[in-house]
């Protein structure tokens, strides 16, 4: 038996067309800021209530009676006075002697 050789031909590739892709440009549409209308405001005024001072309460004031003790004297005692009795020496005279008178 003879076998003839097998020929395999060469695969083709046909080359890969993408399709282009095509964007459409994005228009956005221009935003319009409507004007910013403030309303004013209104400051009401402030009010201050007046201020209210209780009036002070002083608690009565209770003095205590003062008690004086009553002052008490002890008695004099006055020792009785001794007088020593005055002795008297008698007195003696010296006789007077005369020196006689020359003339």
């Amino acid at each position: 038996v003879t076998e003839s050789p097998v020929t395999v031909s060469p695969a083709t590739q046909n080359p890969a067309t993408a399709n282009p892709v095509t964007q459409s440009p994005v228009t956005a549409s221009p935003v319009t800021q409507s004007p910013n209308t403030g309303s004013p405001v209104t400051q009401s005024p402030a009010t201050q209530s007046p201020a209210t001072q209780s009036p002070a309460t002083q608690s009565p004031v209770t003095e205590s009676p003062v008690t004086q003790n009553p002052a008490t004297q002890s008695p004099v005692t006055n020792s009785p006075v001794t007088n020593n009795p005055v002795t008297q020496s008698p007195a003696t005279d010296s006789p007077v002697t005369n020196s006689p008178v020359t003339q």
